[in-house]
């Protein structure tokens, strides 16, 4: 059985949750967010798994620094409203190549060897590799840099790498990655995203360097072919082990409140007597595997929810479900199939009808709605 103990960077506790969402700095992430060394929040893991909600953020940030302050930093966490709804409205969609296929792919299996093995030579981004496999946290712009590097410069198709970045993320969100990817590839924007050594030098100064094969102007990166470096490819296994299920039962005429992977909220319902079941199915889980360490994390964060028991298989075998006075979860693409009835998502914009398409792209979505901010 594999051993799902690991080191964090992430504290599980509600109390320690709850204290680094009072101590960010919304003026400061404004100013500095897109340095390495920036004033970023590092909340990203607990909105993924649904602990805190981008209204609770939102919310901490306008006490802490008031609206005007706060701009840039909801401005940010839209970004991640804008691609769950995206995801709502289109559905398998979001895993092919939305508004274009990706131009100049040699590649829509294997990654190039020295990207999975942190050996670019591009330090800025190997520390970055590095850090995925060691603490599951990236910087946002260091995973653009990653990411541009593997599918633009070494012309490897966005699904693979896709797979392969969320596997390790402890706030890997199916959404936001899957389409942060293809918004990189090309695939879900109006252009490819390239960027040469001077912004990485700009924005990662711990790493300074010269004569790389990114150190050329933007006009000159256009035109290279795959560096030597990156030719080397190499196909990546994900294996995704499933903990045992607790023992638990439940009585006939009760009621059942089904979490998911992307619901740990404690707060969730928190009041009513109800039997409370994490459902961790096994044909999730095969097409979006998750590393141990992540694993790990989830489990850990269900800690936090009184009398919750896990259950390892596909919903529809829960022993006792059918007996169940009243079931009911947080809707989530994901989740689309459970019984029962659902909890609307916890929106930063629940006015945006749903009768509304979301635009194609993200400015068009915050000029929309940033009225009701």
């Amino acid at each position: 059985m594999t051993n799902f103990s690991t080191e964090s960077d992430f504290p599980t506790d509600i109390d320690a949750i709850r204290a680094r969402l009072a101590a960010i700095d919304p003026a400061h992430y404004g100013t500095t967010r897109n340095f390495l060394d920036g004033a970023v929040t590092q909340l990203s893991p607990y909105l993924t798994h649904g602990v805190l909600t981008l209204p609770d953020v939102r919310d901490a940030a306008y006490a802490k620094a008031g609206k005007r302050a706060s701009y840039k930093l909801v401005f940010e966490l839209a970004w991640r409203e804008y691609f769950q709804r995206v995801w709502w409205e289109k559905g398998e969609g979001i895993f092919t190549d939305i508004k274009r296929e990706q131009e100049a792919v040699r590649e829509r299996a294997a990654i190039p060897a020295a990207i999975l093995d942190a050996t670019t030579g591009i330090e800025a981004i190997d520390n970055s590799i590095q850090s995925l496999y060691e603490t599951g946290y990236v910087h946002n712009h260091a995973r653009m840099w990653t990411a541009m590097l593997a599918a633009n410069m070494a012309q490897i198709h966005w699904k693979p790498l896709a797979s392969w970045y969320y596997y390790y993320l402890l706030d890997g969100d199916i959404a936001s990655n899957t389409l942060s990817w293809q918004w990189v590839a090309g695939t879900f924007s109006s252009k490819k995203y390239v960027a040469n050594q001077d912004n990485l030098n700009k924005f990662d100064p711990d790493h300074r360097q010269h004569g790389t094969f990114l150190d050329v102007t933007y006009e000159e990166l256009t035109l290279l072919s795959v560096p030597r470096v990156l030719q080397e490819t190499r196909p990546v296994e994900l294996p995704c082990t499933l903990p045992a299920s607790d023992k638990l039962t439940i009585a006939p005429g009760s009621d059942v409140l089904l979490y998911s992977p992307w619901n740990l909220n404690p707060t969730w319902r928190a009041e009513e007597t109800a039997t409370r079941v994490l459902v961790l199915e096994p044909s999730h889980f095969k097409r979006f595997p998750i590393s141990p360490k992540r694993m790990t994390f989830v489990l850990a964060l269900a800690k936090n929810i009184p009398g919750l028991k896990i259950f390892v298989g596909e919903v529809s075998t829960l022993p006792g479900l059918e007996g169940a006075a009243e079931v009911r979860s947080r809707a989530y693409p994901a989740t689309g199939h459970w019984p029962g009835d659902k909890d609307a998502p916890v929106w930063l914009f629940p006015q945006w009808p749903d009768s509304k398409a979301v635009p194609g792209s993200f400015m068009s979505f915050w000029k929309s709605a940033e009225r009701w901010l």
